[in-house]
């Protein structure tokens, strides 16, 4: 009689159970082994032990490695790491043997941190660090932050993952994931290891400890962090705005509350531009753009008086820019009509989408300028 499913094997009596599990199936086998695993807790290793050497079906051997790991069977799941023909087979004895090996098993991490250190069998590599816990033995976790600066971006992923697990267990975001992230260079990993920092100390304590990172990171860490709640504070993000870096800036402008007096620097320096780099340039009157409609919606609440006539002057000079850009890339767009072959580029914008931004908030400018005026 053929089994369709778990409930129809585990309702027959052990002893034709134990004949399914020696002669059925391998689907059969697996709900066998389950079955006895509930039924027979007390005998089932021994059987089960007998068994998974002649077992010639991989996943029905790690079901078996499965079931062994809850009866604390160490010395059977080390065979199976060791010397099972299947890398799936190995693999799931070495996950299954890290999470219940205790720190004094030294012959179950000997083979352990052996498999960690085998470049051959990356899958059981992976799977060490996947079986990583807090309790595991200090050797163990030195292999992973050595995976965790190799070539192979699986490897790193796995190591990054057990490395994320001790960092929860420990409150806080470790030495080594700090100086994993400086070097990362796949921005996937550096998402995740970005989300997990925010996560363990908060926004703030990133922005603080990202004051001397590369800018490719901390614009990744703004990104991240638009939208999420509860933003990071200025107090926390002011050392990233004293960079002056037109594109850390302009996110900065829209995703702080910053205070009203660094908006208005940002605008000052955007009419007299330090940088020669034009992309720069561009990228620091955008941040001016953002702050000027961020100013728009601040001053009603904090009183024109908060700029003053130094306010009054720039928001103009801006406002005069805007205009004159404005025309200039109109300009530019009627000649790349009446002669499309030649490239022309404005000083302020380089494509119409910029264009678009500037001319919604010429009506900002305006606003703002009445606002200081009155």
């Amino acid at each position: 009689m053929a089994f369709t499913d778990y409930r129809q094997v585990s309702a027959l009596p052990l002893e034709e159970v134990r004949a399914l599990l020696a002669g059925g199936e391998p689907v059969e086998r697996v709900w066998a082994i389950w079955s006895l695993a509930l039924t027979s807790a007390s005998t089932v290793a021994a059987e089960l032990k007998t068994v998974v050497g002649a077992e010639p079906s991989a996943g029905v051997r790690r079901h078996a490695a499965t079931v062994l790991a809850g009866l604390g069977e160490r010395d059977t799941l080390a065979s199976l790491a060791r010397l099972d023909p299947d890398s799936s087979v190995r693999s799931s004895a070495c996950r299954l043997l890290a999470r219940i090996s205790p720190v004094d098993d030294e012959r179950a991490w000997d083979l352990l941190v052996q498999a960690l250190g085998d470049a051959r069998q990356r899958d059981v590599q992976m799977a060490v660090m996947d079986g990583l816990t807090e309790k595991s033995p200090q050797r163990a976790w030195e292999g992973c932050l050595l995976a965790l600066r190799s070539d192979v971006l699986e490897l790193r992923c796995a190591a990054l993952e057990a490395a994320i697990r001790r960092g929860f267990a420990r409150g806080r975001f470790t030495p080594e994931m700090l100086e994993l992230l400086l070097g990362e260079r796949d921005p996937g990993l550096r998402n995740r290891l970005l989300t997990h920092w925010i996560d363990v100390e908060g926004a703030d304590a990133v922005a603080a400890g990202l004051a001397k990172a590369p800018s490719r990171i901390v614009l990744h860490f703004l990104e991240i962090a638009k939208g999420r709640k509860p933003e990071p504070t200025w107090p926390a993000l002011f050392p990233l705005a004293q960079r002056h870096d037109p594109e850390i800036d302009e996110r900065l402008a829209a995703l702080a509350r910053a205070p009203l007096d660094w908006m208005m620097e940002v605008v000052t320096r955007s009419l007299v531009p330090e940088a020669e780099e034009e992309t720069a340039t561009r990228k620091l009157q955008r941040a001016a753009l953002h702050c000027v409609s961020r100013l728009e919606e601040e001053l009603p609440l904090a009183g024109a008086e908060a700029l003053g006539y130094e306010g009054l002057t720039v928001a103009k000079a801006l406002h005069d820019v805007v205009v004159r850009a404005l025309g200039d890339a109109n300009a530019e767009a009627e000649h790349r009509r009446v002669e499309p072959d030649e490239e022309t580029d404005s000083d302020f914008w380089g494509d119409d989408q910029e264009m678009i931004v500037g001319e919604s908030l010429l009506p900002d400018l305006k606003r703002l300028i009445v606002c200081l005026d009155q």
